[in-house]
């Protein structure tokens, strides 16, 4: 399963549709849409110590990046780094270099494609791979490629860290700001002030550009 959003909206709060491959690939061209891959399942977790395991998971990486090249988009995020899921023990060393040596081959294919990498941090119940966005950025160095880029989440960020400081600490590297809910309600019906998104909006715009 893949998932497509316009980012055009003013204020980052942008129409979202789930969709097979098979459906993706028939969107006309437009590099605003952006793809996220649904969550890999535990059998397809690039992070695994299991060889098969990973393998399947690149692989699934590789058609997530395919649907969306064919379809004109210029972004491909989200939680590519390892199953969106609780885990029992902390990431190992080698948990977080399988994912970022099969990070590296899938930036590297989608250099050649025009692609820009998002990677989003989750919050410590989701993922034991990246939490935050000082982690996300210390990870893209380990994957060592230009074109990766952090995908920030405001529903995570409400969790793990003050707003602004994980805004901040993006500089070059901010790519995405995805605006959720702290409940992952209706914008407006939780913490996640309206002002607040304003705020956020302007001081990512200053860094990113």
């Amino acid at each position: 399963m893949l998932a497509g959003s316009y980012s055009r909206d003013r204020f980052g709060y942008t129409p979202f549709v789930s969709c097979s491959y098979e459906t993706l690939i028939q969107v006309p061209d437009d590099p605003n849409f952006c793809v996220y891959p649904a969550s890999s399942p535990k059998m397809k977790d690039i992070s695994s110590e299991n060889e098969e395991t990973r393998g399947r998971g690149e692989e699934l990486l590789n058609k997530a990046l395919d649907a969306t090249a064919k379809i004109g988009s210029k972004y491909l995020g989200g939680v590519l780094y390892s199953t969106l899921g609780k885990y029992r023990k902390p990431a190992t060393a080698a948990n977080m270099q399988n994912s970022a040596d099969i990070l590296r081959r899938l930036c590297a294919r989608a250099k050649d494609l025009g692609v820009t990498i998002g990677l989003e941090p989750c919050n410590r119940y989701e993922t034991n791979v990246i939490n935050t966005a000082a982690e996300t950025m210390a990870f893209i160095d380990k994957i060592g490629a230009d074109n990766a880029v952090v995908h920030l989440d405001t529903y995570h960020m409400h969790i793990e860290e003050r707003y602004e400081d994980a805004v901040n600490v993006c500089g070059n590297r901010a790519g995405y700001l995805h605006i959720g809910e702290s409940h992952r309600g209706i914008l407006g019906t939780g913490n996640i002030v309206r002002s607040l998104i304003e705020y956020l909006l302007l001081q990512w715009n200053e860094i990113a550009h």
